[in-house]
């Protein structure tokens, strides 16, 4: 008789505890997908796209998911990644090649029309966009900007990122939209993505040596963290 009370008992806690779980975290929370891409350049970002991050040689790696947000005529959704050191010259030797430069003055990113005639910049001024934004603990900017030749119909929209981290920083280059399809823009999707970027410390063994290998965060459950639906903007 005792043993059954007490069979009887345990069932009922674990239904109890397992109802609380549930109550706790109605739905999985987004998994934490990192990578390390060498030399001491280690991300990770919120899979909030059921995608991969991997590795695509030495300081580059790529998430992307076959679960497109928006229907679009182009490739499948991802988000690539360059990483490097910070230059001891400062950012604006970086964020040069990405189009951009940082006004000391007022702290805010520019768009930076170096090289180019003025006929080319009064085309290019209405036409581009740009933006400072933040990560979870970096910096940066990202800019948009429309094609102004060609085809209307093959025309788009494109985007360079930069963050930069206290040691490294990451930036890339993503077709984002047709101009004639508004409705697929995935520029906010993508921003979704930046946005959870958080700058990592690499994995070591006892000698020292980086794993410069990509890894991917167990799903969560009750005995994992979950993530803090607060912690990150939408």
């Amino acid at each position: 008789m005792k043993k059954k009370l007490f069979t009887l008992l345990v069932y009922v806690l674990l239904q109890v505890s397992g109802e609380v779980c549930l109550a706790a975290n109605p739905t999985a929370a987004p998994k934490k997908l990192r990578v390390d891409m060498g030399d001491d350049c280690v991300i990770r970002i919120v899979d909030y796209f059921g995608g991969e991050l991997s590795r695509r040689g030495p300081g580059r790696a790529r998430y992307a998911s076959n679960k497109v947000p928006v229907k679009t005529s182009l490739h499948e959704f991802g988000v690539p990644f360059t990483c490097d050191k910070n230059p001891s010259s400062g950012n604006n030797s970086i964020a040069r090649d990405y189009g951009a430069k940082l006004n000391t003055n007022n702290g805010k990113w520019e768009y930076s029309y170096h090289g180019l005639e003025k006929e080319e910049i009064n085309i290019l001024k209405p036409a581009t966009s740009i933006h400072n934004f933040s990560s979870i603990n970096a910096t940066g900017f990202y800019i948009t900007q429309d094609a102004t030749d060609g085809l209307p119909r093959l025309r788009d929209r494109t985007m360079t990122y930069c963050l930069f981290g206290e040691k490294n920083h990451i930036c890339g280059l993503k077709t984002v939209m047709r101009l004639n399809e508004p409705k697929t823009n995935q520029l906010p999707y993508i921003l979704k993505i930046l946005r959870s970027v958080e700058f990592l410390e690499p994995d070591t063994f006892n000698d020292g040596k980086s794993i410069g290998s990509a890894h991917q965060a167990r799903p969560t459950d009750c005995r994992t963290e979950s993530i803090n639906p607060g912690e990150y903007r939408r």
